[in-house]
């Protein structure tokens, strides 16, 4: 039976991790921001194939600008994830 343990066990193998690797919290973040970023561009490409072609035939333009505001905040995330980041390599 898993008990708090594991958990313990794990988050400090992540923080190892982090250590080893060299990664401070500001990369960290700035990865996780790109993550994110990556994620909106995925799920506002699905609704684009799936809702969007059907709402623009029914002559409805929430879904198009709905996609096109969900990527410009996509963008912005991999951006400023960028920035964060900087550069991984000595």
């Amino acid at each position: 039976m898993p008990g708090p343990n594991i958990q313990i066990n794990m988050s400090g193998l992540q923080l190892e991790l982090l250590e080893d690797e060299g990664i401070d919290e500001r990369k960290c973040r700035g990865l996780s921001f790109m993550t994110c970023g990556e994620l909106l561009l995925g799920i506002d490409l699905v609704i684009l194939l799936v809702i969007g072609t059907t709402g623009l035939v029914a002559g409805s333009s929430l879904w198009t600008w709905w996609t096109i505001v969900e990527g410009v905040v996509g963008f912005g995330f991999i951006s400023v994830g960028l920035h964060l980041r900087g550069t991984l390599y000595r």
